[in-house]
């Protein structure tokens, strides 16, 4: 009997954190939409930072790539505009 206490003890406390888990993420999300239309350049400069960091974690070689031709574009860009 008591075996089925502690399993049904450990499933609430399991479900207790599945709620608060989802209550972060639904605060981060409005967090989100309302830094994203106050500021929009900051929030989706930091999205693009956070993709940048995830895929140098998992694809190191193709991001670095992809970022020194983005590089290059924007200063040829910038080279064009400016002279």
């Amino acid at each position: 009997m008591k075996l089925i206490g502690y399993i049904l003890a450990a499933s609430i406390v399991l479900a207790m954190l599945r709620v608060t888990l989802a209550a972060i993420v639904a605060v981060y999300l409005l967090t989100l939409i309302i830094c994203a239309a106050i500021r929009p350049k900051e929030t989706f400069g930091f999205l693009v930072y956070l993709l940048v960091c995830f895929m140098l974690d998992h694809h190191l070689v193709a991001t670095l790539v992809t970022v020194l031709a983005f590089f290059i574009v924007g200063t040829v860009m910038k080279s064009r505009r400016d002279g």
